[in-house]
């Protein structure tokens, strides 16, 4: 079973009321009363994607409608239920509300402070419907290298049918602070992250530290604008004397938890040295402890480090033991991304037959629709992979199949056509190829994409000097030239002036 859902980023504080209604003190506890895996249960919490038999019994557990908490379209959720007979979706129970009129919503954020210090809510328990959020449909997202969480879907806006519409606030317990969640007919808040860090933030001031160490796992790694303050936190969550074993968390797992998010945001700052220390101690507390999840992630970190660094053969080391936990726990969206990875970096290493051997993997896998932007790249790889092994047919082949899934995109549009130009120049079909690379550059030059731009020139060079055309060669090898130093590409100005001489000898 390939399907997967992930609790909406919307509805992360509703899983955790759940949680605490039913009297489950912590994710371990959760994962030991349904038997699975506590790496799924984790994910499930953070609001990352699990198989969804799995997610559908922690519904199931929770009283949770999941539908309602993943926001899937109607026609995914036949899809899921046809494959998931065996758990039917729960009706939440009725919860404990507070009614408040929507122009007094903003008093309510306001007063959370005085919440967080301790002052209790009065207020009057007003029974409401909790009213359906209908499904939106699901957009893809431009992904770069390696896979990022999906974005939050927009909230559908809110039509007042009323001069007064009337708000709902959820009263709940994370950890030892009350918390005021709002939600709003047909809508549901997004997350404020700084306003998450703030609250982290009072929680480490009051030496809270496990407390604190749960928040940060529910923060979202790809929120960018926030990941200095968010590993600014992680470290304050560390002793002194880390790197000997000290511990200010008194859960064991957790702290390696921490160790690792320290990692994975060093990492993306571009901070290497310290995302090693961090990752390497993170995986020694994994072979004193059987968290599986840490194991994962701790290799996932590494795996990515030692890639950026072009330490390939321990990245490739590290995505191979990534890979068969992944395996083991059913993990299928993360065995897709570990395809896609190990066929970059065998792309990198020039080891072409590999390189496509993985993609082919990838794309063949049942995650990898999931990854629709890696999707169209590894077909572009894969054409290039087959260009420098001289089997053009095969190239020209993936190229077309590329050239149909991105009709829309007019920088993949350039490329293509540079690829496919080449490819037809190493068959020997010049005509074919210089429309297909007049093609890239009249798409290039108005993108502003300099770089397409010379790669077309270089290849109409070539084209017509094959041809015996010299004076258009002689034209199209002086702009190849001229964007060469543009982009400060001295071997490619060294190539241009080559064949530049070449051509007014065979003038001459």
């Amino acid at each position: 079973m390939s399907q997967t859902l992930k609790v909406h980023a919307n509805s992360l504080r509703r899983v955790k009321a759940a949680m605490e209604k039913h009297g489950i003190s912590s994710q371990k506890a959760l994962a030991e009363v349904l038997e699975i895996s506590l790496y799924k249960v984790r994910e499930f919490m953070a609001g990352r994607p699990i198989d969804a038999d799995t997610f559908l019994r922690i519904c199931e557990h929770l009283e949770l409608d999941w539908q309602k908490i993943t926001r899937v379209s109607a026609t995914k959720a036949d899809e899921i239920l046809g494959k998931e007979s065996t758990v039917a979706p729960v009706s939440p129970p009725a919860t404990k509300r507070i009614g408040i009129p929507r122009l007094a919503s903003h008093l309510f954020r306001g007063s959370t402070e005085s919440v967080l210090s301790g002052t209790e809510l009065e207020a009057v328990n007003v029974p409401q419907p909790e009213p359906a959020l209908a499904p939106e449909p699901i957009v893809d997202s431009e992904a770069v290298n390696i896979p990022q969480p999906e974005p939050e879907l927009a909230p559908e806006p809110i039509v007042n049918n009323s001069s007064e519409t009337t708000d709902e606030i959820i009263v709940t317990e994370e950890g030892n602070l009350p918390v005021i969640e709002t939600i709003l007919p047909h809508k549901e808040s997004p997350i404020d992250w700084q306003e998450l860090l703030t609250a982290t933030q009072i929680l480490i001031d009051n030496q809270q530290w496990d407390e604190a160490a749960l928040t940060i796992q529910q923060f979202d790694l790809s929120q960018t604008h926030i990941r200095e303050e968010l590993l600014e936190l992680c470290e304050q969550l560390l002793p002194p004397h880390w790197r000997q074993g000290g511990r200010r968390i008194s859960d064991p797992d957790l702290h390696g938890w921490i160790l690792s998010t320290a990692g994975i945001l060093a990492h993306n700052l571009d901070l290497m040295p310290k995302a090693l220390s961090y990752l390497e101690t993170a995986l020694k507390l994994t072979r004193q402890d059987a968290d599986r999840g840490l194991e994962i992630q701790c290799f996932k970190g590494l795996a990515a480090l030692h890639q950026s660094l072009g330490n390939y053969q321990a990245a490739i080391s590290f995505y191979q033991k990534y890979f068969d936990l992944a395996e083991t726990e059913d993990l299928y969206q993360e065995q897709a991304y570990i395809l896609h990875q190990l066929g970059n970096i065998y792309y990198a290493l020039h080891q072409y037959r590999t390189a496509i051997s993985y993609y082919n993997q990838f794309l063949n896998h049942s995650a990898c629709q999931q990854f629709p932007s890696e999707s169209i790249k590894t077909l572009r790889h894969i054409g290039t992979c087959y260009i420098h092994l001289k089997h053009y047919e095969s190239a020209i082949s993936h190229l077309q199949k590329l050239a149909e899934l991105t009709e829309t995109d007019r920088a993949q549009q350039a490329y293509t056509a540079m690829q496919l130009g080449t490819a037809y120049a190493g068959m020997g079909l010049h005509h074919t190829a210089i429309e297909y690379l007049e093609q890239s550059r009249s798409i290039a030059t108005p993108l502003d994409q300099p770089v397409l731009a010379m790669q077309a020139a270089k290849g109409l060079t070539l084209s017509y000097a094959a041809q015996q055309n010299y004076s258009q060669a002689d034209r199209w090898g002086r702009e190849w030239l001229t964007l060469a130093r543009m982009l400060a590409k001295r071997d490619e100005q060294v190539q241009a002036m080559y064949h530049l001489r070449q051509l007014n000898r065979t003038i001459a």
